[in-house]
């Protein structure tokens, strides 16, 4: 009887063990040709940082473009809102439905009139409630925007609510205001605490310009503030002195 000769799996499993037991013999590299390979790779290296920091420069460039740009048009967009905002005012308080019987735009007429003293009904254009839902009770009634057509009155309006001590409307008081964009408003309202306190400074008279620009003339002083902080270091200073 013949003897059979080794399988394949028995002449694999010999192969590996031979693996092992001979490991396959490193390379030994002369100095001088490591030497050549570091240089190469420094050489490489550099190459690479230099690109990647010529990309990263180009993307910085135009990153901060990109954002100047986007920071410029979105200015350019407030600044258009605002100007046909221009001569729009929002009454807040008036209680809903008071201009049913006459329409929006003659009550807000005779409504101005009255409240302000003026000498006529100012000529107005579009009236209406602001755009959103009205509640079921009469507590936060929507504001009533309006636009006033001529300069001078509109001029003339603001002037009698800046000198208004309050104004009433069948004995509840409502306030005015101009219609400014969103942006403009969330700048202005930052302003409030420091108007609050200029306002009982004797001798002093400020202004708060559009869009964000606070005018203070104290001392034969003018100075006028953007950042909203710096005013009111500022107002509180003048505040302490006259209070000491």
């Amino acid at each position: 009887m013949e003897e059979e000769g080794p399988t394949e799996a028995s002449a694999s499993v010999t192969t590996m063990a031979q693996a092992q037991e001979d490991p396959p013999k490193k390379t030994k590299l002369k100095k001088s040709e490591m030497e050549d390979l570091k240089t190469f790779l420094a050489a490489e290296m550099k190459t690479f940082g230099e690109i990647f920091q010529k990309v990263l420069d180009t993307f910085k460039v135009d990153f901060k473009a990109e954002m100047h740009a986007t920071v410029q048009q979105n200015d350019n967009w407030t600044d258009l809102e605002g100007r046909q905002r221009r001569k729009n005012l929002r009454i807040v308080g008036v209680k809903e439905g008071s201009e049913r019987e006459m329409g929006t735009r003659d009550f807000v007429a005779d409504l101005l009139q009255k409240a302000l003293k003026l000498d006529h009904k100012p000529l107005l254009g579009r009236a209406h409630r602001a755009q959103r839902r009205r509640t079921q009770d009469d507590a936060h009634p929507r504001q009533i925007i309006v636009k006033v057509q001529q300069d001078h009155e509109f001029d003339d309006i603001m002037k009698k609510i800046v000198r208004s001590s309050q104004l009433l409307f069948e004995g509840v008081r409502f306030s005015i205001y101009r219609d400014y964009p969103a942006e403009v408003f969330k700048k202005r309202v930052l302003f409030t605490e420091t108007k609050r306190i200029l306002k009982n400074v004797p001798d002093l008279r400020y202004s708060l310009l559009y869009p964000a620009r606070l005018r203070v003339t104290y001392k034969s002083k003018e100075l006028f503030f953007t950042d909203h902080e710096k005013a009111l270091e500022y107002a509180k200073e003048v505040g302490n002195m006259t209070t000491d």
